[in-house]
This record gives C-alpha cells, sequence and structure tokens, in this order.
C-alpha cells in the first residue's frame, strides 16, 4: 500500500530529525519534510479506499478525532505553512550541565538560546566559562540537551511528532482491521535478497526507537578529550522529566 510507504517516509524523517537535532539548519529542513511526510499520509489512504470496506463511514470517525486532536490539528495548520509560506517559527531552549561519578552538579545552564545557534557552539560557551577543576577530571562529561519547540504545540518536537506517527500508526491500524488483514512489517535482507515478515508491533502506535527521546536531543562532549560522544555512550543524563 502507498499509505504503508508515506508512514515509513514520517518514520525516516522523524529519525533524520533526531541525527540533526544539534544542527539548526538541517534540523529544519528536516521538520519541513517530516510535516509534510505526515500529512501525506491520510492523503494516501483517501486515495486507496477502494481497498477498505465502507470507508467513508469509517474514515469519518478518523477525521473527527483527527480534528479535536490538538496535535493533529496543529499539523494540518503547519503543511499548509510549509507549502505556502515557509518554514516554521522555531524557539530553542539548552540545558548544559556536568555528569560526573564523584559529584552531583547542578545545571551550568538553563536557558532560552539563539535557534540559529548550533548544540557545539553552545557547548563552547559552556566551557569557556567551566572551573578548570572540571575540565580536568577524567570522566567527567558535557551534555547540552536542546529542546527545539513551535507556537500552537506543547511538547518538544521530536515527542511531537513521535506522538503523530503513533497517531497515524493507529488509524493505518484501524484500516486493516476494516480490510480484516493483519498488518505487516517487512525486512530486507541486501545481500541475500531474502525478505523476512513479521506482525507490527509499537506502542501506543509509536515504534520503540520513538518512545524515549532524550538522548537524541543531548549533544555529550568527554571534557577529557574534547570530543563529541555517540547519543548514550555510557552516559546517564538526570532529567527534570523522571
Amino acid at each position: 500500500m502507498v499509505t504503508h510507504d508515506r508512514l515509513d517516509g514520517v518514520h525516516y524523517f522523524w529519525h533524520q530529525m533526531a541525527a540533526t537535532h544539534s544542527d539548526p539548519e538541517s534540523f529544519r529542513h528536516n521538520l519541513n519534510a517530516c510535516v509534510q511526510a505526515a500529512r501525506n499520509v491520510t492523503f494516501a489512504l483517501q486515495s486507496e479506499k477502494e481497498h477498505i470496506p465502507n470507508f467513508d463511514q469509517w474514515y469519518e470517525q478518523w477525521r473527527t478525532k483527527l480534528r479535536m486532536d490538538p496535535a493533529m490539528a496543529w499539523l494540518h495548520d503547519a503543511r499548509n505553512i510549509v507549502v505556502k509560506k515557509g518554514d516554521l517559527e522555531t524557539r530553542s531552549k539548552a540545558r548544559v550541565l556536568v555528569v560526573a561519578s564523584y559529584i552531583d552538579l547542578p545545571p551550568l545552564l538553563e536557558t532560552s538560546v539563539d535557534p540559529s545557534m548550533p548544540s557545539e557552539a553552545i557547548a563552547a560557551m559552556a566551557l569557556s566559562e567551566m572551573p578548570r577543576a572540571l575540565l580536568l577530571s577524567p570522566d567527567a562529561v558535557l551534555v547540552v540537551e536542546r529542546s527545539w519547540v513551535v507556537q500552537g504545540l506543547q511538547a518538544e518536537l521530536l515527542d511531537a511528532f513521535a506522538y503523530v506517527y503513533g497517531f497515524l500508526s493507529r488509524i493505518v491500524d484501524s484500516a486493516h482491521e476494516e480490510m480484516k488483514t493483519g498488518r505487516l512489517r517487512e525486512y530486507h535482507f541486501p545481500l541475500s535478497g531474502e525478505i523476512i515478515r513479521f506482525p507490527f508491533e509499537s506502542r501506543d502506535g509509536r515504534m520503540s526507537c520513538m518512545v524515549y527521546t532524550e538522548p537524541y536531543r543531548c549533544l555529550f562532549i568527554d571534557l577529557k578529550n574534547r570530543r563529541a560522544m555517540r547519543p548514550g555512550e555510557g552516559i546517564y543524563v538526570p532529567s527534570d522529566e523522571t
């Protein structure tokens, strides 16, 4: 189904947003792409209506849910902005802290930041003001946790689009129930050409990779070697949300 392909596109661009979370320009491009990919799911579903029994009656119930859900209603308007006017206006916040095994330190910085400022620049600003004792600690890690928000949407954008994906995924699951067919996912092994099909599983419609977003939102800097670390590379980041 084309609808499956469009839904997979939301998943793909969500991961692109996650991968570029610290790079404002790239993140903006992937955000715009994810908005349009998400709106294309219901367009594709309606184009394949002949496969779903009693489509109009079934879909009207979901149409009502889409209108009543704040995030999905926001998505409808956001797509019009991206297509007709340009980029969404984003705002960004940063929380900078040092994680070290020997001491529990409060955040060095919690503030709104220029949306055009890369997370690496925020890290450099924090490093310039950091006590030398912390810089010399053998296990200390600087963490820049970045949050992206837009007007009209309460959640951080990665969390918001994980929710959007989950909502759309539940619509697709419901369509398969109407068709009396189970929804399957396929994994392709490129070398052998083998295809394995298995039942779709997710949490609240989301893929398991989309449930916990904090590591994606963080830039980790090893203070001893001054190198960026992979998300979650042996690091636990205290969160205000836990």
